[in-house]
């Protein structure tokens, strides 16, 4: 996936069909043709002209805002999802959701067992989940990486949130979390694992060189989403998981397999 991260103090803008980045870390303004990016995802720390907005919606790029202060993302431009209300009541019927949250919640508890070794089973797949999540989160705090991880995350939830898009899917109907993008924070957690089985050991080698910033934190995500997992690069695994699910919703008679992750195939 083509993708632009933009993080200090910037000016986006636009010049014809390129954007213009403007960064004091930059040696020289930097261009980039609009027909070459999937996304920008930028921190609320510098400026975006009206130009800027009005070419990435001409091409159906979203711009998502990653504000790492309130650990939220926000998309900031009108993108054209289509097809939602093809689907919006399959989302809704307790039948489907019921089954894809119960497929989802157990892929996710499998792929956060490949990292964190077992976990405890209750026979329950909702509260197999939830402890998961717990168990990932205080081995996160052990390791004193949690506010890295989130930063990390964030633009993770972009990379999905693009995808999901993509998929003609809307980014606020999930099954397993509420609220505003759930579900890509649904997806997000499916693909978490496998990126922190790579990213961690790099931040945890960074903090003692005492070398770890944002650009290295971001640098390192790029090469997580780009290691091979299953036999191809995690970020084509991304892309390709909303499309299953858009797919089985339209057509329920398709089985829908979330992604799953196993350490020892990477």
């Amino acid at each position: 996936m083509n993708r632009l991260w933009i993080t200090g103090e910037y000016k986006l803008s636009a010049i014809s069909q390129r954007f213009r980045i403007e960064a004091r870390h930059l040696p020289r303004p930097v261009e980039k043709a609009a027909i070459q990016l999937d996304y920008i995802a930028l921190e609320p720390t510098g400026t975006i002209t009206a130009s800027a907005l009005a070419l990435a919606t001409r091409y159906s790029i979203p711009v998502i805002a990653v504000n790492p202060s309130s650990n939220q993302i926000t998309l900031l431009n009108q993108v054209q999802w289509g097809g939602v209300e093809y689907i919006i009541n399959q989302y809704y019927s307790k039948e489907y959701t019921t089954e894809y949250a119960e497929k989802i919640a157990k892929a996710t508890v499998h792929n956060i067992r490949q990292l964190t070794g077992p976990t405890t089973e209750t026979g329950n797949w909702k509260t197999d989940y939830l402890i998961a999540l717990h168990t990932l989160q205080e081995q996160l705090k052990a390791l004193k990486i949690e506010k890295e991880v989130e930063y990390t995350l964030l633009y993770l939830q972009a990379e999905t949130t693009t995808a999901i898009i993509k998929a003609k899917l809307n980014p606020h109907i999930g099954y397993l979390n509420k609220g505003i993008y759930s579900l890509t924070k649904d997806l997000t957690q499916l693909f978490t694992p496998p990126v922190l089985h790579t990213l961690i050991p790099r931040i945890l080698l960074l903090k003692q060189e005492e070398t770890l910033d944002k650009k290295q934190l971001l640098k390192h995500l790029k090469w997580s989403l780009q290691t091979p997992v299953n036999n191809k690069p995690l970020e084509q695994h991304i892309q390709q998981e909303p499309k299953k699910l858009a797919q089985t919703l339209r057509n329920p008679t398709t089985q829908y397999k979330p992604f799953t992750w196993t350490k020892n195939t990477a």
